[in-house]
């Protein structure tokens, strides 16, 4: 034998490759590599949006609008069971992932135009939406059209006219 055989080793790969999230369904505690596999375990959300300070005539079906279901119009279309004008719909979305939404109506015949920089939202490329991310099974709380609040806090912004006279 040749002393190259004597002074062979085995270098061994201590990586491997995997889901490294551990709020993924699929976390690989092995993996010391993210391969971009995570997958997250579906989560039902409920949706309520508060149309009261809305004038009634100027829409009829409420919906909800996000990046989780393609901005898609009236595919999650919302209903008021007990005629009391605060819209609900659950809907099935990913877990702890990142998503824009918003409030629209009527296929986007109307929509939400939210305050830029307001607790609830983010906006890119000139739109502002709002924000969600949940870990399980969600009930959000109820929220006025185009607010981060309730309704008994008044609307997020206001259009305020001045006439000055001489």
């Amino acid at each position: 034998r040749g002393l190259g055989d004597v002074y062979k080793r085995q270098i061994w790969n201590t990586s491997c490759t995997g889901c490294t999230d551990p709020l993924a369904s699929n976390f690989d505690s092995t993996a010391t590599i993210d391969d971009g596999s995570c997958s997250y375990s579906p989560a039902n959300v409920t949706f309520q949006v508060d149309m009261n300070n809305l004038d009634p005539t100027t829409f009829s079906t409420p919906e909800v609008n996000g990046s989780f279901n393609n901005w898609c119009g009236n595919c999650w279309a919302m209903s008021d069971a007990d005629g009391d004008n605060v819209w609900d719909v659950v809907g099935t979305i990913d877990v702890n992932t990142d998503y824009e939404f918003k409030f629209s109506a009527d296929g986007w015949g109307i929509q939400e135009n939210l305050l830029q920089g307001s607790p609830c939202t983010i906006t890119n490329f000139g739109f502002t939406n709002r924000l969600l991310n949940v870990s399980g099974d969600t009930t959000l709380p109820v929220v006025c059209w185009e607010s981060c609040e309730d309704c008994s806090f008044g609307p997020s912004s206001y259009l305020s006219l001045i006439h000055i006279s001489e």
